[in-house]
């Protein structure tokens, strides 16, 4: 309480301290001069010309045309050059002088604008007006940076000018506020579930999660989890998410959708620049910084470091929930969710020096996130209090070879290692260890990978990408790089295989308005060894912890993913746009394990049956790669000199040999079934200073047959409350939310000093079955509603006050397996409150 008050207080002082600030500050819009003088020579516009006024962004941004129907200045008036910090009065807007359908500015041209002189800082949300949205390039959706409106697939960008003052604290959020058609969803162990368009599944490896192109996801299950709760984000620059399959660019994985993170560059961001938060209900405690050091034109280094801890909440006991929480209570478990166990921390470096670049990350991540689950695993019959342990280190060292502007070759050098474990918090107490952290169940991975991409626009009309890539996986189980080893493995063997890909892609101008991309790649993958160690205890079977097996599976992979992508100008500000695309994924390690396991059982005659499951025995078992073939339709419009803008988008996904759980083991869907809806987007800018965004997003399952209820059946509704109406069955997600609302509202006042900030989000209830055991409680309507308020005291030092959750929603967000409740897969009946104090030298 004392400390509560404490802070409250220093946030009051703080406000009257704008009368004494570095430099007076006006309203937008005063001036000294008459009014009719114009003042056209001396003020910047937004990029696409339309009448938005905004400070100077760089000495040598030319200044725009007069209109034609501004008079001169008479020849003894004074034109005073405005202010740096102060928002100039609006001018008629120039007529357009040039068009972006090409790619427009370089890759980091929204990054560009933050490079300003010292006095400008408090002017930095005005850069990004509706107009800079509109005109963003892309590095993800294909080899070339593109504008936004002519990626293949609906593209979003998400900036850091944008999370600073919303209510996102991390990049589950990010994505559940601000990208249409993603609902973040929660996996009973796990944590996040990035579901999109309407397929989610037990693990988030169907949506690549990349560092500045380089995969975060691992292969041994699970794709990527903790990483996205965790609330460190201060070295990203903005978030990228690209819809439907994008296996051209990134390979394998990228089968229902990309997100990649852009980190900071110190030419935008020099300095030393800090940030600390405080969580009042979890009990958070957070403090991360950033160095940025420029040298020279092009050469720039960027330090991170950040650490997190957080003692959780305990939540209150829903009704829906009740038994379980009185279980676990019994059995002396202390229930909390969003509880770091013990502090997790994330370090990061990126530098480049001409055509060299390196990045590297590392985090290591005590996710307690969904610590009251009962892990039935292990023999005792008492719940443990666990959480996830998540270690990583990426590296990424790149040379760009220029020949001459127009073409290049970049070769880069991929490594990663990962950690992945269960740990116990009471596991000494069940176990008898001396491991500090309890880890019960895990394993390692570690991939290699060289990769050549050649790009040129040296032909007439043509923009041409043609690359290669070799990569070696493996994985042990039951061992860690960062940790001491844990009891027992988790789920997979020892696996490793090794990755061929060849890719190309051609982008054509037919004309100034018609533009048509088409390209393919092929990977080819050769399987090694799969090897199962102590398989009596991986099957709970301890008589028989002596034997390894090993089990040689289809060896050898081989799969096409082409795109095909045309978009059609009408105007600058219309564009539609077409395409069609192809996704794989190959199965995870835990799947191989599995089956490893299974065929154990059945080649020995245990007494087991495993429905749906295809032939076993070490001959014949096989797990084929699951496929997606997306056909897209876009139409991206700004009105009223781009002001105004509505996006359309249209989609019809197939899906081919899902890989599903049956109860026993993973195994291929033997059906094909797909997912048609779209996503409505709309986004207005009524004055300098207000930006409010609406969507809507539709999405519903479709050919689905009898065959696939028995594999998918935590995937559509199966009509359980009506056998006898078939004809109901697969018209409904159970895991995704088939109508979805999202809303969010900035106003900048004070002369761009305060900020406030709000998102909306509606996710409609999923159908659910009491017959089998799901809750009642998924069925409502999901309503979420937050808010930020961010406070600049001077360019220097900033304060926010960040609510979360003020509708006290206690409807928890759908998940896989039948919605089966944990600790930290509940609603949380409780308003949320963070303040936070950034600053920087």
């Amino acid at each position: 309480m004392i400390r509560t008050s404490v802070i409250c207080c220093a946030f009051a002082t703080a406000l009257p301290l704008g009368a004494w600030a570095q430099e007076s500050v006006t309203e937008p819009g005063a001036t000294d001069q008459p009014a009719e003088t114009p003042t056209a020579p001396t003020v910047p516009t937004a990029p696409s010309g339309t009448d938005e006024t905004v400070p100077p962004i760089a000495p040598e941004t030319p200044a725009p045309p007069v209109a034609p129907q501004l008079k001169p200045p008479p020849a003894d008036a004074t034109v005073e050059a405005p202010k740096p910090s102060l928002p100039e009065p609006p001018v008629v807007a120039p007529a357009p002088t040039e068009t972006r359908i090409d790619g427009g500015e370089p890759a980091l041209a929204g990054a560009k604008t933050l490079a300003q002189p010292e006095e400008e800082h408090l002017d930095e949300f005005v850069k990004l007006g509706l107009v800079d949205l509109l005109n963003v390039d892309i590095v993800t959706a294909g080899f070339f940076p593109t504008n936004i409106r002519n990626t293949p697939n609906y593209t979003v960008s998400v900036t850091d000018e944008q999370w600073r003052y919303s209510t996102a604290r991390n990049i589950k959020e990010l994505l559940d506020i601000y990208v249409p058609g993603v609902q973040m969803t929660e996996h009973f162990w796990t944590g996040a579930l990035i579901g999109a368009r309407g397929v989610s599944v037990d693990n988030n490896a169907k949506t690549l999660v990349l560092l500045d192109g380089q995969t975060m996801n691992m292969r041994r299950h699970f794709g990527v989890n903790s990483e996205l709760n965790l609330p460190l984000m201060g070295d990203l620059e903005r978030m990228e998410t690209v819809h439907g399959p994008n296996a051209i660019v990134h390979g394998g994985g990228a089968i229902n959708g990309v997100v990649n993170l852009i980190p900071k560059d110190a030419h935008q961001h020099p300095g030393l620049k800090m940030r600390s938060e405080m969580g009042f209900a979890d009990q958070l405690v957070l403090a991360e910084a950033t160095y940025g050091l420029p040298y020279g034109k092009e050469n720039s280094l960027l330090l991170y470091a950040g650490v997190v801890a957080s003692r959780g909440f305990e939540p209150n006991e829903l009704e829906w929930n009740e038994a379980d929480l009185q279980t676990l209570k019994q059995a002396g478990v202390t229930i909390r969710t969003r509880e770091y166990a013990l502090p997790s921390a994330k370090v990061a470096a990126y530098w480049r020096h001409g055509g060299l670049s390196f990045q590297a990350q590392a985090l290591r991540i005590f996710d307690s996130a969904n610590d009251a689950v009962a892990p039935f695993w292990f023999a005792s019959a008492d719940p443990y209090d666990h959480g996830w342990y998540r270690g990583m280190i990426l590296v990424r060292p790149q040379y760009e070879l220029k020949f001459n502007p127009n073409t290049s070759l970049t070769v880069s050098l991929d490594g990663q290692w990962h950690d992945f474990a269960l740990y116990n918090k009471s596991f000494q107490k069940h176990n008898e260890t001396e491991d500090p952290h309890g880890m019960a169940r895990g394993g390692r991975e570690k991939f290699y990978a060289l990769k050549a991409v050649f790009r040129t626009t040296q032909i007439p009309n043509n923009s041409l990408a043609v690359g290669a890539q070799a990569g070696y996986r493996n994985m042990d189980d039951g061992k860690l790089f960062f940790d001491s080893d844990p009891t027992f493995g988790f789920e997979d063997g020892e696996i490793a295989w090794w990755d061929l890909s060849l890719f190309a892609e051609d982008i054509f101008e037919i004309t100034k308005q018609f533009t048509v991309s088409a390209g393919a790649r092929l990977d080819h993958t050769s399987y090694g060894k799969f090897l199962v160690r102590d398989i009596g205890a991986a099957i709970n079977h301890p008589e028989m912890t002596d034997e390894d097996v090993e089990l040689k599976p289809n060896v050898e992979s081989t799969d096409i993913s082409p795109r095909v992508a045309a978009v059609f100008s009408i105007t600058e500000n219309h564009v539609l746009k077409l395409s069609y695309g192809r996704g794989f994924r190959l199965p995870d390690a835990a799947y191989f394990g599995h089956m490893i396991k299974n065929n154990y059982i059945f080649d020995n005659n245990l007494d087991v049956e495993v429905p749906g499951a295809p032939d076993l025995g070490n001959s014949k078992s096989e797990l084929s790669a699951e496929l997606m073939d997306s056909i897209e339709f876009n139409s991206m419009n700004s009105f009223l000199e781009n002001k105004l803008s509505l996006d359309l988008s249209a989609y019809y996904n197939m899906y081919h040999n899902l890989l599903s759980w049956n109860g026993y083991m993973f195994v291929n869907m033997p059906d094909t079934f797909g997912s048609v809806g779209g996503e409505v987007i709309g986004r207005a800018e009524p004055s300098q200073g207000i930006l409010f965004s609406l969507s809507y997003g539709y999405s519903r399952p479709t050919q689905f047959t009898d065959d696939s209820y028995a594999l998918m059946g935590s995937l559509v509704n199966a009509d359980i409350s009506d056998p006898a109406n078939p004809s109901l069955k697969g018209k409904e997600w159970i895991c995704y939310s088939g109508h979805q609302v999202k809303s969010n509202f900035t106003w900048q006042l004070l002369a761009n000093r305060f900020f406030w900030h709000a998102n909306f989000r509606m996710y409609s209830g999923v159908d659910v079955h009491e017959e089998a055991g799901q809750s009642e409680a998924f069925g409502a309507n999901v309503v979420i509603l937050n808010t930020a308020l961010t406070y600049k005291v001077n360019p220097q030092i900033g304060l926010k006050l960040n609510f979360q959750n003020l509708t006290a929603n206690e409807t928890p967000s759908a998940t896989s397996l039948n919605f089966m409740a944990s600790n930290g897969h509940n609603g949380i009946d409780q308003r949320l409150i963070y303040l936070s104090l950034s600053g920087r030298i």
